[in-house]
């Protein structure tokens, strides 16, 4: 009797460890700009790096140019903490703005280096000499690399940024960025992405454009429930700086309203495991590697 009591409690573990194992397995793994805790952020090699480590979400950041190029970047403008200028000269902080990509043609872009700098908060970056991409680039980019079948594979976190400030002086306006967006997506159907915004003007202007598209809500501070209120509809994902959540209740209080909840920017092991213990959708990470390994 006693040997079969002990079998019966060994199951018990065994099954418990494997639901577990099942329930972390789920969480999907975003790679933050690519892979940028060790290559250039939103570079083609980044995005390369991400891929080959196995995430399952490639997360980047878009901007839009007064001639309708859809260009993967953090900032409109070219950032003094990384960018070179094409001759190779630094960029001065107070003059980096100056350098606005909303004015600027695609291929004056593509000769700033985003590559070689050293970038201090990321000293083990590799550095190579790279740039700043179209969107439509990365998707052949990647389709030349491992055949369309990986986007049966991977999807997208596209964020468009936006500002409200630098309305029609950074950026296009919403209803114009919006379209400009769709439009290319429109052309490369066999794309799999959600689109996530800070800017509650372009989450309304996409759900007004496309309502079948997943939307993602960027937040950097406040509650879910004082967020929500800014919005004219439910967002699927709720994206929140991932030290916004306190517990695992904060977690499955957002889960309940059928939204699924990936934290931004989660980089060190404990709070990664922290997050996958409290059964969070996804972690964005500029380490997919940390997560790939704890999930």
């Amino acid at each position: 009797m006693r040997s079969i009591k002990w079998s019966l409690s060994i199951l018990c573990v065994v099954m418990l460890q494997a639901c577990q194992t099942n329930k972390s397995s789920n969480i999907a793994v975003q790679g933050h700009r690519g892979d940028r805790g060790n290559w250039p952020e939103n570079s083609l090699e980044a995005f390369k790096s991400a891929v080959d480590k196995g995430v399952d979400v490639l997360e980047l950041d878009v901007v839009v140019n007064k001639y309708g190029d859809v260009i993967v970047s953090h900032e409109p403008f070219m950032h003094s903490k990384y960018v070179l200028l094409p001759n190779g000269e630094s960029i001065e902080p107070e003059n980096q703005r100056s350098w606005n990509i909303y004015n600027m043609r695609l291929e004056s872009i593509q000769t700033f280096d985003t590559g070689t700098k050293f970038h201090k908060d990321f000293p083990k970056q590799n550095k190579i000499s790279t740039y700043k991409p179209s969107l439509e680039e990365v998707f052949l980019f990647l389709e030349n690399e491992y055949g369309r079948k990986i986007f049966t594979s991977i999807s997208f976190n596209i964020e468009l940024k936006s500002t409200p400030e630098d309305y029609g002086r950074y950026q296009p306006y919403p209803e114009n960025m919006v379209g400009v967006f769709l439009e290319l997506m429109d052309s490369h159907k066999y794309v799999r992405y959600n689109l996530q915004s800070f800017d509650v003007n372009i989450l309304e202007n996409v759900k007004l454009k496309n309502p079948s598209l997943p939307i993602s809500y960027l937040v950097s501070d406040g509650s879910f429930e004082s967020n929500l209120k800014k919005l004219n509809f439910m967002p699927d994902i709720y994206s929140p700086n991932f030290k916004l959540l306190m517990n695992e209740l904060d977690v499955k209080n957002i889960q309940m309203h059928g939204v699924e909840v990936i934290p931004w920017t989660v980089n060190e092991e404990y709070d990664i495991q922290q997050l996958i213990n409290w059964e969070v959708d996804g972690i964005i990470s500029d380490y997919p590697e940390r997560v790939l390994k704890l999930r």
